[in-house]
Parts: C-alpha cells; sequence; structure tokens
C-alpha cells in the first residue's frame, strides 16, 4: 500500500496543483478579462475612432466647399456672359429703333425705350 511518505507526496502534489491552478486563474483574470484593462484599451481606439471620424467630416466639407466655390465661379461667369449679351442685344435693338424712319408710323422714340428697359 501507500506509505506515510506517499501520503505526503500526494497531498502536497495536491496543494501546489491547487495552488498554480488558482494563482494561473487569477493572472487570467487580472491580465486578460480584467474590466478595467479592457476599458482602458477601449478607451485608445475609442479617441481614435473619434479622431478619423472628424477628419472624415472635415475632408467632406473641404470637398463641399470647393465644389460650391467652384459652382459659385461658374455662375459668375454665365452670370457676366449674360449681361454682356444684353448689352450686346440692347444695343443691337437700340441700332434698329434707330434705322427705323419708315412712314408706316411704327417708330419708337426715347421715352418707348426708356418704358421698355423698366418694365
Amino acid at each position: 500500500m501507500l506509505g506515510l511518505l506517499d501520503t505526503i507526496k500526494i497531498g502536497a502534489g495536491l496543494i501546489a496543483g491547487v495552488s498554480l491552478t488558482w494563482a494561473a486563474q487569477t493572472a487570467y483574470d487580472r491580465l486578460v478579462d480584467d474590466p478595467a484593462v479592457a476599458a482602458a484599451a477601449r478607451e485608445g481606439y475609442v479617441q481614435i475612432a473619434e479622431k478619423t471620424a472628424l477628419q472624415a467630416q472635415l475632408a467632406e466639407l473641404s470637398r463641399q466647399r470647393a465644389a460650391s466655390d467652384e459652382a459659385l465661379r461658374a455662375a459668375l461667369a454665365r452670370a457676366e456672359n449674360a449681361k454682356q449679351e444684353a448689352a450686346r442685344a440692347q444695343a443691337q435693338y437700340d441700332d434698329l429703333v434707330v434705322q427705323d424712319s419708315g412712314a408706316d408710323g411704327a417708330r419708337v422714340d426715347g421715352s418707348d425705350v426708356q418704358w421698355l428697359r423698366d418694365y
């Protein structure tokens, strides 16, 4: 059978095994499963994610502003071209009015031209 020394060896082995198991589980809980460690790790990631999102939002706003500036420049150019075309058409009309010397009674004088410009 088992002698006293064998029983002491088995008991010491059991105590050592239980102690090592307890130490391993405690280390796992503190190093891997600790909520404070997980929260601290997530805190850094949240800040990085927020920074990345804000940078993307800033880039989108910059792109929209550049597009609106380009649209404004194009609209101003079209307005200037339309203004010049209107001035050319008015000058052409004024020349036609000046050249109208027929006896058909359709002569337009300065007050008629002014009325057309106003209304």
